[in-house]
């Protein structure tokens, strides 16, 4: 079943983040991608991850799709003024690409090179309402198509409690857009992503929530301290320390995560973060 129909369908959906090499040489990453594939529905492909220069997500897509495999084109706002960003949606699309997730992206400030400009013409919201422009066969200021794409495009949220009534206001735009499916920040508590899911109900959306393995105590305490939304809890923190092998405690972790979620969640979105050779054993 193609991701499409699977989206409209109500299973369990599972996806994984694959991030582009930085050169041309994409071997590595085509051969996690053939591991795992018939084991998840789609392959999301980064878009200069963290403001740090990657290959074309676009043409890492195209490749995914010769070898039978279903990407998901991941494009930020950062890099692209509108012209652009439509050029590279239109783009994606002739190639055979049907699938993307729009993020406003890291600011380049926090990149591995901070004197490059940030563009920011669009936030994340008006990206989506623009490919809902473009599936209606015109470009955002209404000039008309020759050949329309026919788009399903989705978007992230953050269901952490700190942050939850900006995130529900950030969705129902979001949603008013077009998008039909999420993918959430990693999550760490399963009761707290449950109460964001079912405020958000009324929305009727495709949620796949976030799954990072843990590779380290040292890991764990980083991502708490500097990535807003995410907050691993302290009786992880101190299994994963007094283990003789942390990585199999953190494929542990995120297994028993995942089988609690499929009572309550569309799916899981894994973002393996250094952890790529053991996603076939987690999938």
């Amino acid at each position: 079943m193609d991701f499409r129909r699977k989206l409209l369908s109500g299973q369990f959906i599972t996806t994984v983040e694959l991030c582009p090499p930085r050169g041309i040489d994409c071997s590595k990453l085509l051969t996690t991608a053939k591991k795992i594939w018939g084991k998840v529905d789609a392959i999301n492909i980064t878009d200069n991850q963290r403001a740090s220069i990657k290959i074309s997500p676009v043409a890492v897509c195209a490749i995914l799709l010769k070898e039978g495999i279903t990407p998901i084109c991941q494009l930020t706002c950062r890099d692209r003024n509108r012209m652009a960003l439509q050029s590279e949606i239109l783009g994606a699309a002739a190639l055979g690409v049907e699938y993307f997730l729009f993020m406003t992206g890291d600011h380049t400030l926090i990149g591995e090179d901070p004197k490059s400009k940030s563009v920011f013409d669009l936030d994340s919201v008006q990206l989506m309402a623009t490919a809902a422009q473009l599936n209606n066969g015109y470009t955002l200021n209404g000039k008309v198509l020759t050949g329309k794409p026919n788009l399903i495009y989705g978007g992230v949220v953050n269901p952490s409690l700190q942050c939850r009534e900006a995130q529900m206001w950030k969705l129902e735009r979001k949603v008013a857009a077009g998008i039909r499916f999420v993918q959430t920040q990693a999550v760490y508590s399963v009761r707290e992503v449950a109460d964001f899911i079912e405020d958000a109900k009324r929305f009727n959306i495709r949620f796949l929530v976030g799954i990072i393995p843990l590779k380290s105590a040292a890991m764990a305490r980083y991502m708490n301290k500097n990535i807003p939304g995410i907050k691993v809890p302290e009786k992880f923190i101190d299994v994963l320390e007094k283990s003789k092998n942390p990585i199999k405690e953190g494929l542990r972790i995120a297994q028993d995560t995942i089988n609690e979620l499929k009572s309550i969640s569309d799916g899981v979105h894994i973002m393996p973060m250094g952890t790529e050779e053991y996603l076939e054993e987690l999938v």
